[in-house]
């Protein structure tokens, strides 16, 4: 969330609430770097936050990264030094964690156009039948 808007929410809040400024931006701060830190962790596609929402991962952040960071290998000499063969072994496993978090966004992308498909046929079906 960008900052300045979060102050605004901060400001606003507080003054519903009747409490110190301070005291819900740092509530609020403290909710956003977790969302932050649980999405920057790759385990999941989605963070629920209850109270707050459903925060979720951008297919196109993900793929940015990827790519970013297979470019950083094509650049990286493994054969230099133990430190950059160790470098590159880690960027091997984040591209994998990665690709494997692509994967699942694609599989969730499936299954919502099958759900939505079944539900245009069964909407066609109830039409039909109602007619």
């Amino acid at each position: 969330m960008n900052p300045i808007k979060r102050k605004e929410l901060s400001l606003l809040t507080a003054k519903k609430l009747g409490r110190e400024f301070q005291e819900v931006d740092d509530i609020v701060a403290f909710f956003y770097r977790y969302v932050q830190k649980r999405l920057s962790s790759v385990e999941n596609i989605a963070v629920n936050v209850p109270n707050l929402g459903t925060f979720m991962l951008k297919k196109k952040r993900v793929q940015k990264k990827i790519d970013r960071h297979r470019n950083f290998m094509e650049g990286l000499d493994e054969t230099s030094s133990i430190k950059a063969f160790e470098i590159k072994q880690d960027v091997k496993r984040e591209i994998e964690k990665y690709e494997a978090v692509l994967e699942r966004m694609n599989q969730e992308e499936e299954r919502k156009l099958k759900v939505q498909t079944l539900k245009e046929k069964h909407h066609a079906n109830q039409t039909v039948e109602g007619a």
